[in-house]
C-alpha cells in the first residue's frame, strides 16, 4: 500500500490513491468506488480515492477546508449537515485525532 500513495499535500497530510490500492480493511466495509477519503493513521494521512468520479472537487475540498479556522469549519459544517453532507464531520474527526496525536508527541518530547 505505501508505495501507490501519493502525496498531495504534505504539510496538511493529504494524499491519494487508486481504487487498486485501497486497503483491504476498508473495503470490507464498502466497495471500492464509494470510497471518497480515508484515514490512514500509521502515516497520519488522509487519502483520497483517486477512482472517484469527484476526485478533483474533494481535493479542493479538503484543502481548503483543513486552511479555515475553527469558527469557519464549524460553520462549514453546520451548513453541510443541512444537506445531509457527512464529508466534514469526517474531517472533523479527523482533525481531531491530529491534534491528540500531536499534543502526545510534543508531551514525548518534553518529558
Amino acid at each position: 500500500m505505501g508505495a501507490s500513495i501519493k502525496i498531495i499535500n504534505a504539510e496538511y497530510g493529504i494524499a491519494s490513491c487508486s481504487k487498486e490500492d485501497i486497503p483491504l480493511y476498508i473495503l470490507k466495509y464498502c466497495k471500492a468506488e464509494n470510497v471518497n477519503i480515508f484515514y490512514l493513521h500509521q502515516r497520519d494521512w488522509l487519502v483520497l480515492n483517486e477512482g472517484n468520479p469527484n476526485f478533483e472537487r474533494l481535493k479542493e475540498l479538503t484543502l481548503l477546508y483543513l486552511e479555515l479556522d475553527n469558527q469557519a469549519r464549524s460553520k462549514v459544517t453546520d451548513e453541510s449537515m443541512k444537506m445531509g453532507m457527512r464529508f466534514f464531520i469526517f474531517l472533523n474527526e479527523i482533525i481531531r485525532i491530529r491534534k491528540k496525536l500531536y499534543e502526545k508527541r510534543r508531551w514525548l518530547k518534553t518529558a
